[in-house]
């Protein structure tokens, strides 16, 4: 009777320390399923936010480009308004 009575405690015992055990490691880790949630949240916010932004950036990269293959030109209408209006010339 006395081996069963102690055998009872031990799991009783073993149980406790499972439990305390598991315990312990789920705070932490509902801790981090907390933070992740968070972060994919605000991973979503960013997501919706890029694509209101992607429509207009094929735009800007076009107008950009047109940008760069007018500035030779630029440069040359500008340097002849400087010289026909005498202003001195820096060089770079």
């Amino acid at each position: 009777m006395t081996l069963i009575v102690l055998t009872v405690v031990v799991i009783m015992l073993l149980i406790a320390v499972l439990v305390n055990f598991l315990f312990r490691i789920g705070i932490p880790l509902n801790h981090t399923a907390d933070v992740l949630d968070d972060r994919a949240q605000n991973v979503k916010n960013i997501s919706y936010q890029a694509n209101a932004i992607g429509s207009g950036a094929a735009r800007i990269n076009e107008t950009g480009t047109r940008m760069v293959g007018v500035l030779p030109l630029l440069g040359d209408d500008i340097e002849s308004v400087a010289v026909a209006k005498d202003v001195p010339y820096a060089e770079a």
